[in-house]
């Protein structure tokens, strides 16, 4: 229910202007700070790096600060926050904006974060008490994440294939089982 939430709520004039600007992207950075944030910003460099962007995810505040400090224009910040109240990582949205960085957030909307922010992937996902239950937005923040990697790699074309074929060539070599790709043209 948590997906199929995150989903119907994505802006998609928003979501086409992120895809548009982490594929121009020269470097992508991408921040999440506490446990369902930073494994979403863990999971979208994974998702990223493979398409040949050169990217990193940091889940430190002070890192986050400093890796924003480097950032100039032709790159992008990918910020990711369920609350939108994170204050490193607002910090470090504002310093990467001040220094010209294109800047992206995925959190709730009039937050915050998303003030800060250029663009504003916005959805607000209820949250479950039980703390034995991963928390819904984890699940809905994954599934816009992928369909952000999707849409970057197609935006990438032939560049974005190559590199996942080099991955998986390598991985191919090392013995690591890779499903063959799908024929169905849907």
């Amino acid at each position: 229910n948590a997906v199929r939430a995150g989903l119907d709520q994505l802006d998609t004039a928003a979501l086409a202007t992120a895809i548009e600007r982490l594929a121009g992207a020269r470097r992508i950075d991408i921040y999440g700070q506490g446990g369902g944030s930073a494994a979403v910003a863990e999971d979208a460099k994974l998702r990223l790096f493979r398409l040949g962007i050169p990217v990193a995810a940091y889940v430190d505040g002070h890192q986050q600060r400093m890796s924003a400090a480097t950032l100039q224009p032709g790159d992008a910040v990918l910020a990711i926050s369920n609350s939108g109240r994170s204050k490193p990582v607002i910090d470090a949205v504002e310093i990467a904006r001040s220094f010209g960085a294109a800047t992206i957030a995925l959190t709730r909307p009039n937050s915050p974060l998303a003030a800060r922010a250029e663009t504003t992937i916005a959805v607000t996902i209820a949250e479950v008490d039980d703390v034995l239950r991963p928390t819904p937005s984890r699940y809905a923040h994954m599934a816009i994440v992928d369909t952000i990697a999707t849409g970057v790699a197609l935006r990438l074309g032939p560049r974005g294939r190559d590199a996942l074929r080099r991955v998986r060539y390598a991985l191919a070599r090392i013995g690591v089982a890779i499903p063959a790709p799908s024929t169905d043209p849907s």
